[in-house]
């Protein structure tokens, strides 16, 4: 399996790695796109009908169209990513609505899945950030409970990576200070660099 794709207008950061990508799924519109299929049934309906029948069945024809129109936007509009540092959305062609959280402001999570999205494996999250206004959320999307998972596992990582981390650098002070001789330093140093790269 290769490397998720980045967003086109997004940049990554130093030490970033993309963990996933995706779009809102077509499965969330299926009511949507059943709609249409109905309408345009209509239509082929009226279109049976001579002389009136044509005028109704254009107007039911047009009407589908917009209908799926708005659904194939409404999916490549959207882009869903996480990254090892970050949770990113954005909605829209022309005008753009875009939500950039940081992996460690991410306080928690709610997850939506109705009995429909449970059948065909979708769902929304609501990421809840630090303070009480900051949310991202990712409507409508493929395998929500994986994507959730993938989240929470990295927030576990990066703390486990950054309690190394404190640790390298109590280890740095107690060497300054000349508690530890430097075989005795450069041992534990490695165990935890070691440590620090599984995260």
């Amino acid at each position: 399996m290769g490397q998720p794709q980045i967003p086109a207008q997004l940049a990554l950061t130093e030490d970033e790695r993309p963990l996933w990508y995706g779009r809102e799924s077509y499965k969330s519109h299926v009511g949507a796109v059943v709609l249409g299929l109905g309408l345009f049934a209509i239509g082929i309906l009226f279109f049976l009908i001579p002389i009136i029948g044509v005028f109704f069945a254009s107007i039911f024809f047009v009407f589908a169209l917009m209908d799926w129109l708005y659904v194939f936007f409404s999916v490549v509009s959207s882009e869903y990513f996480v990254s090892n540092k970050r949770v990113y959305v954005k909605h829209g062609l022309m005008g753009r609505t875009s939500h950039d959280l940081k992996m460690e402001w991410v306080t928690g999570s709610v997850l939506q899945q109705g009995p429909m999205g449970r059948m065909l494996n979708y769902g929304s999250i609501e990421f809840t950030g630090v303070g009480t206004t900051t949310t991202v959320p990712m409507v409508g999307v493929p395998d929500v409970l994986n994507v959730k998972g993938i989240v929470e596992n990295t927030i576990q990582s990066n703390k486990k990576r950054m309690e190394v981390e404190q640790k390298i650098r109590r280890l740095q002070e107690e060497y300054d200070f000349g508690r530890l001789d430097v075989a005795k330093y450069q041992e534990l140093k490695r165990t935890y660099e070691a440590e620090a790269s599984r995260y």
